[in-house]
């Protein structure tokens, strides 16, 4: 998936994202869990082979 950083800091939408604390449930232990969607698989691009 790819995120683009504004000057500002912050990547669009600023409502979801891997950047943004808000985005991830706290899962205990000082453990925070991100769960990727259906929406986010569709929106990722192809990477050609190069994804590291």
């Amino acid at each position: 998936m790819t995120m683009q950083v504004g000057s500002n800091g912050y990547s669009e939408p600023n409502n979801r994202n891997i950047y943004r604390y808000g985005s991830y449930n706290y899962i205990g232990n000082d453990q925070f869990l991100y769960t990727f969607s259906k929406e986010d698989y569709n929106n990722a691009e192809d990477c050609n082979g190069g994804c590291e």
